[in-house]
Parts: C-alpha cells; structure tokens; sequence
C-alpha cells in the first residue's frame, strides 16, 4: 500500500513510496558481498527477545525457575541469568546504543527475577552508560510471562497462597515495577527516538494483540518519519507475517496498522522461533523479524525430532528425542545505515554468528525477503558428492519410553555455505519394490547452530513394525526453507 491515512499524506505518500523502491534483492552475505550497509552505521542496536530471566538459585526462590522447563543451565552450560550477561556484553562491545527486548524479559514475572535482570544491567551498563559515557536506551516491552507467570503452577506450588504469589509478581504494580528495575515510567504504548530513530513499543495487553494500537498510531503518525525506517516493538508477532502460519501470532490488528507505512520494521517475540530459519524475516507491505529467544528456541512443527512444547506435538509417537531447544540462544544485532539495515544473527551459547547476515537496502526497488520472491529464488540443499545412506537396525527406547525395534536411516547433513541454501530439514522415504512404505521429516542435531557445529550424521528412525522385513532402501532429500528440495541420496 502506498500512501497514509490522516494528516501528512502527500508528502507521507511520497516518501514511503520512495522507501518502497529501496528494498532490493541482491546477495545477503557479509559486507564483502553486499554493496549496502557496510561501515560504521548511523545507529546500532542489539535485539533480544524471551530471555526468560530467573531469580538465582538458591533454596529460597530457585525451586519455582527449576520446576518451569528448567533454566538449560546442564552441562555446565550457562543459566538464564548468565546467557543475559554474555549478550550485554557483546552488545557493549559493538557500543550498542540501545538494547531492544520484545518481551517475557523475567520468567515469571517475580520480584526476585526482576532484582537479578536489574543487577545484570548494572553490572554491565553501570549507571546505563557505555565505557565511553554514552547512553544505552532500554527499548524494553512485556510479554504474557510478565503478566501471567504468577499464575503458572510451579509458583502455586511454591506459594499457594494467591495472594502471596500475586503481591511478589509484576501484575501486582506494573508502574511501580516499571520504575524500580526498568528505571522509568510504564506507559502501555510509547514511542522513542533513539539517534533520531523513532521507535513504537507496545507492552502486552493479551493473547489477542494490542487493541489500543490503531488510536496510538493515528496520534503519533505526524511524527514518523517518511523517508526512512521506523521501529515497531511488541511480544506476538503480526499475523500472517514471520514464521506464519505455523507461529502464535496476534489478532492481525498490528498488521492492518502497520500495512500503511512500508518503512516499518516490526520486531516480536513470543514463538521463540529459530534464526536459523530463514521464513523468521518476512516482507509484505512492511518489514516483520522474529527476534527468536535468548533461552531456548523451538523447531517449525512437523519433524519426528522436533521440540514443540509438550502437548502441542504435531508428530504422533516421535521416535526420536527432541533437538535441545537449550543450544537454542539467540539475538541479533542491528546496524543502521543511511542505505541499508544489517542484522546479524548471532548465538549466545558459543559465541558465534548463526548465518549470513540479513541485510535490508533502502535504495532500489523490490522486497528481498517477500516469502514468493524467495521461494522462487532459493537455491536447493546439496549433499557432498559420494553421501550416501547407512541403513542401521536396533532395539531402543522412543520419546515416551516404550521399547521396541528400530530400523533408522542415517546419513550426512547437507553442505552449507558458498551460496547454498542450508537445509531446514531432511524429508526421509523408506522404499520396498520401488514404492514409498513410509515417510518422516528429521532436523539436523545442530540445525538450531552456526553451520560449523552442524556436521553429526543425521537419524531418522522407523518402528521395524511399519517397515516391510527385508528389501528396504531410504532416499533423503534436504529441504530448504522455502521448499527447495535437494537431488535425493540413497542407500
């Protein structure tokens, strides 16, 4: 859509038009190979959402996080608390100007959890200044963990008392929560201007989005810029937009808004969705990123190893234990240039860049991360020359403990890297007398990882029952996000 509504709109129209043209499709490598968004940037941003922070663990408070999913702190890998640090850090080092949180920033929404997200920041932003005595800017929103937390049952079963649980939790006094660890005032929609950058933040109102949007919009639309882009901060992603339609998203009232400015860039949290995944950026009439989870991440649905929340599997009886969401903790970092957006997809575990870098130019025509352009220029998956598949048989448990035989299909992951698109995820067929007996889809081990750390063989296991007793051959096919499917291996 070109044009605005209200007042503003010849000169509104003109230059969202002109913002339009300048989102291109060209090669979306680091700055060596793309001829936009290099340097030092205008304005830099690191971007977290879903950090889940817990209170520490001791006796006194750590028993509620231990009883909620676990704080993936196994392994001697890091906590919650702890992953949040690493990537303040890093954000100091790339002298962020701002850090930008898009909600369910506290697991649970507890006073204890909310000291210790406040102690970190100080730690590493004493007095909310950067070495050189710059200002960080919180661009910080709610999410339903905020809200919600004090009712989950791990809290009830700590403090049964609801009114106990509730004067411990954010809900009780959002403004005065509000002001004691975020350092300001709560205002439920608000807008601020970060290097002469404006950003339009809504903290969560409910599972249906933000109904008051619309009426905030009209009033401060005057004020946003026309000719280049501006930031749009809540938890649920816009509907029909990043990771749809296989993520929770909100009602679509922030997309009806937002499809009226095509310089915004919306940033959403909630579905922990992978940055590995390339459908977590989306362009329509605006600009919509996932911005993943800094805790644990989760798989598209459809995968016998997937690592959907328990009860909401789409797979009947997986066989197989699940990718471990906790390798799972991801963020970005922004650049903004006068001719480009760059945002690097970065990991927190290791320390590592996940992928190539998204980069969003603003001065020639086209939409590079429309979901249609993209399939039809995605170039498929290879295999190595010579992979073949290993046929394996064994006797094992599956996801719900019960013992049985198996028959699996394993062989290596696809390349990735040198212009390939990396594989999503491997469609397996098992074959008798030429015809498909059954079929599964299997993630890699490392798919939610750097490519570097994505080498181990790949199983994919079928119950012997369903499989005829003797002549069974696989075929694998890697799959990219868009549905470019590899030439098959077999074995």
């Amino acid at each position: 859509m070109t044009g605005v509504r209200g007042e503003g709109g010849v000169t509104a129209a003109i230059g969202r038009r002109r913002f339009i043209g300048g989102l291109a499709a060209f090669g979306l490598g680091g700055c060596s190979t793309a001829p936009f968004g290099c340097g030092a940037g205008r304005l830099r941003v690191g971007v977290l959402s879903d950090v889940h922070v817990k209170e520490p663990l001791d006796p006194a408070a750590g028993t509620v996080s231990s009883a909620y999913w676990g704080d993936g702190c196994r392994n001697g890998w890091p906590t919650s608390a702890e992953t949040f640090r690493r990537a303040l850090v890093y954000f100091r080092e790339r002298r962020a100007d701002a850090v930008l949180i898009a909600g369910d920033i506290v697991d649970l929404g507890l006073r204890p959890q909310f000291e210790t997200l406040k102690r970190i920041w100080n730690e590493v932003f004493p007095g909310g200044l950067l070495p050189d005595g710059r200002r960080v800017e919180k661009i910080w929103v709610t999410g339903n963990h905020e809200w919600g937390g004090w009712r989950y049952n791990c809290v009830k079963r700590v403090w049964p008392a609801e009114e106990t649980r509730r004067r411990m939790s954010f809900v009780s006094d959002p403004e005065g929560f509000w002001r004691e660890f975020a350092g300001e005032e709560f205002r439920p929609l608000f807008v601020k201007d970060v290097k002469g950058y404006k950003f339009v933040c809504a903290h969560y109102a409910g599972p249906g989005g933000v109904p008051e949007l619309p009426r905030f919009i009209d009033g401060v639309k005057a004020h946003l810029p026309a000719d280049k882009p501006f930031f749009y901060v809540q938890h649920l992603h816009p509907k029909g937009t990043c990771s749809s339609p296989f993520a929770a998203s909100d009602d679509g009232t922030s997309t009806r808004v937002l499809s009226d400015f095509p310089n915004a860039v919306a940033f959403t949290g909630h579905s922990h969705r992978s940055l590995t995944d390339e459908r977590t950026i989306w362009q329509g009439a605006f600009t919509s990123v996932g911005t993943a989870s800094l805790r644990f991440v989760q798989c598209s649905p459809g995968c016998d190893n997937g690592n959907e929340t328990p009860g909401a599997a789409s797979v009947k009886s997986p066989l197989l234990p699940p990718v471990d969401a906790y390798e799972g903790r991801q963020g970005m970092f922004m650049t903004v240039y006068d001719d480009a957006i760059r945002l690097e997809r970065r990991e927190f575990l290791y320390g590592e860049r996940l992928a190539d870098d998204w980069v969003i130019p603003t001065g020639v025509a086209g939409r590079p991360f429309a979901p249609a352009y993209r399939a039809e220029r995605e170039k498929a998956p290879e295999f190595a020359p010579g992979a073949a598949v290993k046929t394996v048989k064994c006797r094992g448990r599956d996801r719900s403990g019960a013992e049985r035989d198996f028959v699996s299909a394993v062989f290596p992951t696809a390349l990735s890297g040198a212009g390939r698109t990396r594989a999503l995820e491997y469609e397996v067929r098992a074959l008798a007398g030429g015809s498909a007996v059954a079929e599964k889809r299997v993630f890699s081990a490392g798919s939610l990882l750097p490519p570097n750390r994505d080498g181990w063989d790949v199983v994919c296991r079928f119950a012997a029952e369903e499989l005829p007793a003797s002549g069974v051959r696989f075929e694998v096919r890697a799959r990219g996000a868009f549905g470019a499917l590899s030439a098959p291996i077999r074995g």
